[in-house]
């Protein structure tokens, strides 16, 4: 399953001739899927991601990653599952492998749990069109950008949200979603080779909202 994903990050920056010149960066991934039914219980899910973080400006070989996962998906009957596995990522920040593991419980048709790390999520559907969720996930990513100074540096940008939301069915798989939350436990870093900077960013609110597919 090929795909293509194109995300715009704003950073409002005052003084600071480490911060990037117009605050804008981007991220361009490709990210190409593949899903293999073993037999009834076992899954496998690999993810394999070509990608461009920058603010396009800054064009040396660290704007470049290939971001990755592989998982295993257990289904041991009943209402229960497992996924364990690792990927690499910017989800903290900098470019690093993370273990993925979680377990997944059915209490029954409509009603779906997910403890697990680095995300945890519940949804309950009320019924074909309606659905009302919460998630815990590590929001973050690592850009390179061309400063005030002329230089190409680095900034890294790691947090989690947690939110809870409401989805509608639009037509066969695709949802609308809202989505109110919080992004705590933020932190911000410079780093442009001959000095670097630390921030803590104070917790905000947020509110999302998205259409796409959802199973």
């Amino acid at each position: 399953i090929p795909g293509l994903s194109i995300e715009r990050m704003g950073f409002r920056f005052e003084g600071d001739s480490q911060a990037p010149e117009d605050n804008e960066l981007y991220t361009v991934k490709l990210p190409l899927l593949f899903i293999n039914k073993i037999d009834d219980q076992w899954t496998r899910i690999i993810n394999v991601t070509p990608s461009i973080h920058s603010d396009l400006e800054a064009t040396d070989s660290e704007t470049f990653s290939l971001l990755g996962l592989m998982l295993w998906k257990y289904n041991a009957g009943g209402p229960h599952s497992w996924t364990f596995g690792a990927g690499a990522n910017r989800l903290f920040g900098e470019y690093q492998p993370i273990p993925m593991f979680s377990y997944a419980y059915k209490t029954q048709a409509n009603t779906h749990f997910v403890l697990g790390f680095p995300a945890s999520k519940a949804e309950h559907r009320f019924n074909q069109s309606w659905s009302l969720y919460s998630k815990l996930a590590p929001e973050g990513g690592n850009w390179r950008y061309n400063n005030q100074d002329d230089n190409n540096a680095n900034l890294s940008y790691k947090s989690w949200v947690a939110t809870v939301g409401i989805r509608k069915n639009l037509t066969g798989k695709f949802w609308a979603s809202f989505e109110v939350g919080q992004s705590f436990a933020r932190t911000l870093e410079l780093d442009d080779d001959a000095s670097e900077s630390e921030l803590e960013i104070s917790n905000g609110s947020l509110i999302l909202f998205s259409i796409g597919l959802h199973p």
